[in-house]
Parts: structure tokens; sequence; C-alpha cells
């Protein structure tokens, strides 16, 4: 079996790990399985991406993508290059990528070496991150793909809002994969209703993995004292700075602020790591006492590690909130109200859950992948 996989990756606005990682944990696990010859994931950007430059921020800002981030990017060169050169080098050196770069329209006209093709993980099935029309190459509707099996794993609708206009596209688009699953289990009503075909929810491809799966690309620890963690990958929270703040004040513990957008920090009381690589990513989480996020990616990987956190509210909380209900931790959810804080998280009896839950999208994927074989 040759399989492509999909999805915002290698080729996005920013610099955001669980991007990455949902796919490096995706392509692990599949080449795992039996009767898998290769995996690629695919080089692609997506039509409303096409010119932006991670490398050199100024293109995207004249182009009009990403303003914000690349203004903020360009305040900062050094920084940026150095975290440019760490995401290239973890890509490089641990993913295998196809060798062909494509866009929406040589990709619809290519000849894929693949028989079996997967769009996994992420936003892929929002339509508000594609200025409100669904990209349809996430719904594997390309010519080039007529052929094969066609998979969709853990596709994310963002919040699952879908206007008149967007449901009747979804119908449309809905035809094409063989196989449909997503990662909310809002989600799954949603799809439902646009299509006859069974929807199955499941897990993050982060969350097939281990924590010892995990080791060979996680870093050393960042520092000897006892830390919490702060990342934000969207929207500043100053609710969630001044409980962190409050929190680390009383353990005694010090404070690491990772963030995805590159920004100077004058407070004292905190680390900035604004070039962080994959790893560091990754070692931050591992080795932290807390993390205070209000990242989906960075909750799935407190859960792998078993360290506890608290997830807060920023645009587009959904996903947030249903992981947080998925594992039976509703209570470290926080939204527009004042910290409150919670008893330690019985790991136990969380892990308990995501194996169950692990189980059961392993076994919808397997179902897929081999459909076809004796």
């Amino acid at each position: 079996m040759k399989i492509g996989t999909l999805s915002l990756n290698i080729n996005t606005h920013d610099f955001n790990y669980g991007a990455v990682l949902h796919s490096w944990a995706f392509q692990q696990y599949l080449m795992r399985q039996p009767d898998v010859e290769s995996v690629d994931i695919i080089n692609y950007t997506t039509p409303i991406l096409e010119g932006q430059s991670l490398k050199h921020p100024i293109v995207s800002l004249l182009r009009g993508i990403n303003r914000r981030g690349s203004a903020i990017e360009m305040l900062h060169p050094v920084l940026h290059r150095r975290r440019y050169k760490k995401f290239r080098d973890f890509i490089e050196n641990n993913m295998t990528v196809s060798d062909k770069a494509y866009t929406q329209a040589s990709l619809n006209a290519a000849v894929l070496p693949y028989d079996t093709i997967i769009c996994e993980s992420d936003v892929t099935w929002s339509a508000g991150f594609f200025g409100g029309h669904y990209d349809r190459t996430f719904f594997l509707s390309l010519k080039s793909m007529k052929n094969m099996n066609r998979i969709a794993y853990a596709p994310s609708m963002a919040d699952g809002e879908v206007n008149e206009e967007q449901s009747e596209e979804l119908k449309k688009l809905l035809k094409y994969p063989n196989h449909i699953s997503c990662r909310e289990t809002y989600a799954v009503d949603v799809l439902k209703k646009h299509t006859n075909k069974p929807v199955k929810h499941v897990v993050d491809p982060v969350l097939l993995l281990d924590a010892e799966d995990y080791e060979k690309i996680t870093g050393k620890r960042i520092i000897n004292d006892e830390y919490l963690l702060l990342y934000l990958p969207v929207d500043d929270n100053a609710g969630l700075r001044n409980a962190a703040k409050s929190y680390a004040r009383k353990y005694g513990l010090k404070i690491i602020d990772l963030s995805t957008y590159l920004k100077k920090n004058d407070d004292a009381e905190v680390i900035s790591l604004t070039s962080a690589g994959i790893g560091e990513f990754l070692s931050a989480i591992k080795y932290a006492s807390c993390v205070f996020t209000n990242s989906f990616h960075a909750i799935c990987f407190s859960i792998i590690f078993n360290v506890e956190f608290y997830g807060f509210s920023r645009k587009l909380s959904r996903k947030v909130i249903d992981i947080c209900e998925l594992m039976g931790l509703k209570e470290r959810y926080i939204g527009s109200g004042k910290f409150r804080e919670q008893k330690k998280i019985d790991f136990e009896k969380v892990n308990a859950i995501w194996r169950e839950k692990r189980a059961e999208s392993e076994k919808w994927l397997k179902e897929c992948l081999y459909q076809n074989k004796s």
C-alpha cells in the first residue's frame, strides 16, 4: 500500500507546532501498519495561502497573507530565522515529504503514485479558514484521486458553524471521500446532516501514539527549576496570563512562555522561548508542573505526558472545550469566568478513556485501509 496524506502542516501561515506534529504522528502510525510500503506527506499549498513565505514574511505581508503574524515576525528577524531553521530542519530530518510541491491546480492534473489518500486532522474542513469556502482538495475531490481509496481521518470543522451556502457546498463535497470521520464530537451531527454516509468520531493523530513514541524527537529539559508553561498559539488572553502568574507564585514556579507568534516580553517573571522548535515544544510540555494554554494540541500533549493543565477560551474555543469533555476533564476548561484551581487530574482514569477512544479510532481506520484486502 502506498499512501499519500494531505493536511495543513508544512505550508501554513505561521509556525504551528500542532500542525507539524499531527502529520508526523500520523505518518509514524501508518508506517507501522501491515502491507504499508510508503507514506508521503503531500507537499500541498492551499489556494488561499499560495504566495505565502515562512522564510521571508515581508512577501506574505505585501501579498496580504497573515498580515498580523508577518508584521510581528518582521520586527524580530533573528528570532524568526532561528525558528524557521528549526522547523525546516525537523521536517527535512523527520518527515517523508513528496518529491513534488503542489498547488491545487497541479495536484488536480498530477499522476499520483498512491493507491490510498488520506486527508487528516486540523481545520481542513473549516470553510472559515479558507475565506468562507471549503478547499475541495481536502475533501479528496480532485481528478488525480479518482481511483484511490479516499479516507478522511479526523478533519476538524473548527466550531462547526455552516451557513446556507456552505451547507450546499458541503453536501457536494462529502460525496467524494469513501470513508468519513471527524475530530470533534459535535461535528458528527453536522456532517450527518449533509451526507448519508456513516460518520465516525476519532481522536487526533497525535493521540494514536504513546509518550514513549515522542521520546526520539523531544528535546532536553529546558531549565532545572520547576515551571509553569504558558502557551498561546492564537489570541492573547489577559485572564490566562494573570491566572498563570498567580498560580506560579502560589507554588513557587518559574514561567516559560512559548508562543507561535513572536513578541517582545519585558516581564521579569516570564522566560520567553520565542524561537523554540518542535523538540523544545514537546520538552516544555513534558517537564512542566502545569500547562496554561488555549491550544488544542497542547492539551493533547499534556494528556499524553500526563501533565496537569488548564484550557482557556480563544477564538473558536469549541474544539478546546470538546477535548476536555471527551477526556472527562470538563472542569479543566476555563471560559470567561474567574479562574478556579481544581483538584489534581486522575490520570489513571484519563488514560483509560484515552485508550478506549484510541482503540475505537484505530479499529475504524484499519477497516478503511484494508477494506478491499482478503
